[in-house]
């Protein structure tokens, strides 16, 4: 299968919301340990062209809403066009020439996706993850129905088409970035790792692949996930809308 990243190195900005902010630290949330919607959603999901263009950060966008929608029982499908104008307007690229395929910064995307959407879907923010605090990962996961993740891939993971794990004996292959950075979007964890989608397949990642490539998650706050209908002691909900309404 061919396969194309696409991901640009994080950019960070300081007025990013932080989603440890609206987790009470005095009382904290505690996820479930396994979270199950990939039984209530499509396992088939659409490339958009992640064979043949770095466009994985709009792919994400459209896996994302595809699996929301699933959830709520009124699937949408993003389709490919809408995936390519997004990634024109993101990042230049011309869909007609295949010219400017440089790939996308994951934060200047979900900037796009809020003020713009993506096949008529907008979202209403979002929210940065401490992807080495796995208390907030396991949390942001379960209230907003997924997560928006950032992975600098090691060489070692083109021969792992169905499970990301970490090989240290594969020596530099296995560095961080050695195959370059890409973008999935989370709809699962359990004990063992997590379940994602990437080039229009479910795949899975261990936990300690995570805890070793990610370089950026995101929680995502939409209207097409179940997250609004969602009331966890904890979660300072109120909070949190007030503060989007800057977006």
């Amino acid at each position: 299968m061919a396969r194309k990243l696409g991901k640009l190195a994080p950019v960070y900005d300081e007025r990013t919301l932080k989603l440890a902010t609206y987790l009470d630290t005095t009382k904290p949330f505690i996820a479930p340990p396994v979270t199950n919607r990939l039984a209530k959603i499509s396992n088939v999901f659409p490339m958009y062209d992640n064979d043949k263009y770095g466009d994985c950060v709009p792919a994400g966008m459209g896996h994302a809403v595809q699996a929301w929608t699933d959830l709520v029982g009124a699937p949408v499908a993003v389709t490919d066009e809408q995936v390519l104008a997004a990634y024109h307007d993101i990042a230049g690229f011309d869909p007609a020439t295949g010219a400017n395929d440089n790939g996308c910064v994951e934060l200047k995307a979900l900037k796009y996706w809020n003020r713009h959407g993506i096949g008529g879907h907008k979202i209403a923010g979002y929210a940065a993850v401490n992807p080495r605090r796995m208390d907030l990962v396991r949390a942001a996961n379960y209230l907003f129905d997924g997560l928006f993740l950032g992975v600098s891939l090691p060489v070692s993971a083109q021969d792992q088409p169905d499970v990301w794990t970490y090989e240290p004996d594969q020596g530099s292959a296995a560095y961080p970035g050695s195959w370059g950075g890409h973008c999935v979007f989370v709809v699962d964890h359990d004990q063992q790792g997590l379940t994602f989608i990437s080039w229009g397949h479910i795949m899975r990642m261990t936990w300690e692949f995570w805890s070793r490539y990610t370089d950026e998650s995101y929680a995502v706050f939409s209207d097409d996930a179940l997250a609004a209908g969602k009331s966890i002691e904890g979660f300072a909900a109120a909070e949190l809308a007030a503060d989007l309404r800057r977006f």
